[in-house]
């Protein structure tokens, strides 16, 4: 895809069931992932690892198989919206209201590139799955992606520009031709890669359209919006293949699993939803948070969702039955 990138880097265009769950008081100081809003959530594709970041400005990695918190990344003056692991897990990517997006290496802990000629706050980034391509965006209203050379440097970027309002979420299709964004606008926006260009607008959110997910076969694009519904457009002719209602407040997080069977979603009344992706039939909601539900994710293996929420936890659950697995705990071992 990219066989006209030179030595010199020419960057193309852009730069029911409800289980019973155990009840815990939101203001527990053992209990709290993070001392702000978690805002942002993401499994590692490779390795067992996590990381968490929100309002606190700090991004935490944590190991899934002691549950320990195992690197504190800091250099953000401001809060953190958006994470994203690059494809062979090496590097995570931050996006923050201090109009940086960082590159950090998850082994070290170190900030090895910061890339600041942003004019406004960043609220998403996302790592192409398998090119060396970022893409974020924020309240500029733009969307820019940027090639990440040999030493991990963004080398600049190009634009994309069309949303009328900020961008809240990004997402590459399977084969980084393709990029989905979702903003403020209420539209659902398709951008052709290598053409540097925009080519679908998908209309039919009635309000802010929070979040935006690639499905694993590239064929559909969910959204989560501020209308409450999660709706799934197919993404060869923009048109809505279902709307899938259920939550009772604004939707912010949405999330297809690496299998493509399920789709969940995360929501300002503090659930977690599964969706099936066949039927769009709703088939479990996770209880547990006390405050709005910001992301969710899936583990590569498709058997586990992360949620971070307002009440500043992290949860871990088991997508197939909905049981609430873990709870990540500030302190529970040294951040280095």
């Amino acid at each position: 895809m990219l066989k006209n990138l030179t030595s010199s880097v020419l960057l193309f265009s852009i730069l029911a069931f409800e289980p019973p769950c155990l009840a815990f008081n939101e203001t527990d100081k053992n209990s709290i992932s993070h001392t702000g809003w978690v805002y942002t959530v993401a499994f590692n594709p490779n390795r067992e690892i996590i990381a968490t970041a929100g309002g606190d400005n700090i991004i935490k990695l944590w190991d899934l198989k002691t549950n320990a918190e195992i690197r504190l990344l800091k250099g953000h003056s401001d809060w953190i919206k958006s994470v994203s692991f690059s494809p062979n897990g090496k590097l995570l990517a931050s996006a923050s209201g201090d109009k940086c997006v960082r590159l950090w290496d998850v082994d070290s802990g170190r900030d090895v590139c910061t890339y600041n000629k942003n004019s406004a706050p960043i609220k998403t980034v996302a790592f192409a799955h398998k090119a060396s391509l970022i893409a974020f965006g924020g309240l500029e209203k733009l969307i820019k992606v940027s090639v990440i050379d040999a030493r991990n440097k963004i080398l600049g970027s190009k634009t994309f520009s069309g949303h009328t309002d900020s961008v809240n979420s990004l997402s590459f299709d399977p084969r980084d031709q393709t990029l989905a964004s979702a903003s403020k606008d209420r539209t659902v926006r398709l951008w052709s890669i290598s053409r540097a260009g925009e080519f679908k607008v998908l209309r039919g959110h009635m309000d802010s359209v929070y979040s935006v997910s690639y499905s694993s076969n590239g064929e559909f694009v969910a959204s989560a919006s501020k209308d409450k519904t999660v709706k799934i457009w197919r993404t060869n002719t923009g048109a809505i293949e279902r709307t899938l209602k259920g939550h009772l407040a604004e939707v912010y997080c949405v999330a297809y699993s690496p299998d493509g069977k399920s789709i969940i979603s995360g929501s300002g009344d503090n659930t977690v939803k599964v969706w099936d992706v066949r039927t769009g039939d709703l088939l479990r909601t996770m209880r547990g948070h006390t405050k709005a539900v910001y992301s969710v994710a899936v583990s590569p293996d498709s058997r586990k969702v992360l949620s971070g929420s307002g009440d500043r936890t992290v949860r871990l659950w088991n997508l197939e039955t909905g049981q609430e697995m873990h709870r990540f705990a500030e302190g529970s071992d040294k951040g280095v």
